[in-house]
């Protein structure tokens, strides 16, 4: 597979002053809007990678208050998470190891991760984010760590006793899956290929930045792999049966193909839940085709930016052609909704970033 190196900055060093203090400024309100986080593994990690992804980007930008500030506020929201024996005095915010299911699992979790679902897009958030904060501040890596390393261990680590080795990723088949008891008859399934595509960025940024080289190889590995995957079974499908209608595979499965995703029928979310959490590591894989990227889009129909997660798709829509990426820069400016997982100012950084990789 082609290595795809991980990736937590932009390259906007082509980008002029204005849409630069633009940026920040919004940052800046992007942090001030930021509520109180959720208390479960999934939606709490996505807004803590959110805020990891702000502290990158006002680090790459070179506003050193700016860092400073969200690099607060991450570490207090962090600090919680990271007490190993934190379920001993509180209901949440806390792991404890199973020895039933010999895994790691959140006291509010979501998604049957009680069974092992979908632990390496949970974590995955969760060690992108630990990875931001120990790049910005080296200094928190022992504190993080201990927590930081289990989670690590528990979707892609493991000696097999203690915790499943690689319990998530399948080698044969390239790509993970993310039903943890499997409880179908067509298999196990992945449907959000580019969580997981994430969840080992995030295991690398947090291998490199807590200096465990052998981590990230590994990571890099998984990584690869998963891009690969990504493209070649979800996105740009080459193989699909006769009267499959549709350009996009959005659940993978041991046994079949479907278009479909397990919480909307709207070809939005069909197609948006394969972009989720869009960063610079999605420029890496997801950019390699212009015309296939405008057919998926076209394929997702007239509500393809208006629908749920319609803002991911109109961000991935910009990797079309320069057109589109204007377009996207257009809409964002005037949008005022976005993911949980994302914010305004981090999807203007997407699209100028899309446009300087352009030219």
């Amino acid at each position: 597979m082609p290595r795809i190196a991980p990736a937590a900055e932009y390259d906007l060093a082509g980008t002029d002053d204005a849409t630069r203090a633009s940026l920040l400024a919004q940052a800046s309100d992007d942090l001030a809007a930021t509520g109180a986080l959720p208390d479960d593994t999934y939606f709490g990690g996505k807004a803590l990678a959110r805020l990891g992804d702000l502290l990158s980007l006002a680090r790459t930008l070179g506003d050193a208050d700016l860092a400073t500030r969200i690099a607060d506020r991450l570490a207090a929201e962090l600090e919680p998470w990271t007490v190993a024996d934190g379920c001993a005095t509180r209901a949440a915010k806390c792991f404890v190891y199973d020895d039933r299911l010999h895994l790691v699992v959140g006291k509010e979790v979501g998604f049957g991760a009680e069974d092992g679902n979908d632990h390496h897009f949970h974590y995955g958030y969760f060690l992108a984010a630990a990875g931001a904060l120990a790049a910005a501040r080296p200094d928190l890596v022992d504190e993080l760590g201990p927590v930081m390393n289990a989670l690590a261990a528990d979707v892609a680590g493991g000696s097999g006793d203690a915790l499943t080795a690689l319990r998530v990723f399948d080698p044969y088949r390239g790509h993970s899956w993310a039903a943890g008891l499997a409880p179908f008859a067509d298999g196990n399934n992945q449907e959000s290929s580019s969580e997981a595509v994430a969840a080992w960025n995030g295991l690398a940024l947090w291998a490199e930045a807590s200096g465990d080289d052998e981590l990230l190889g590994r990571a890099e590995w998984l990584l690869s792999n998963e891009a690969a995957a990504a493209r070649t079974l979800w996105l740009e499908p080459t193989d699909l049966p006769a009267g499959y209608a549709h350009t996009i595979v959005s659940i993978s499965w041991g046994a079949k193909r479907d278009d479909a995703t397990w919480f909307s029928a709207e070809p939005s979310a069909i197609l948006g839940i394969q972009a989720l959490p869009l960063g610079p590591v999605s420029l890496e894989y997801l950019a390699g085709d212009p015309a296939r990227v405008a057919e998926n889009v076209a394929d997702a129909g007239d509500t393809a930016f208006t629908g749920p997660l319609g803002d991911y798709v109109q961000a991935y829509s910009a990797l079309g052609s320069p057109d589109a990426a204007s377009a996207a820069a257009t809409a964002f400016a005037a949008r005022t909704t976005f993911d949980d997982g994302w914010s305004k100012s981090l999807a203007l950084a997407w699209v100028a970033a899309v446009q300087a990789r352009s030219g």
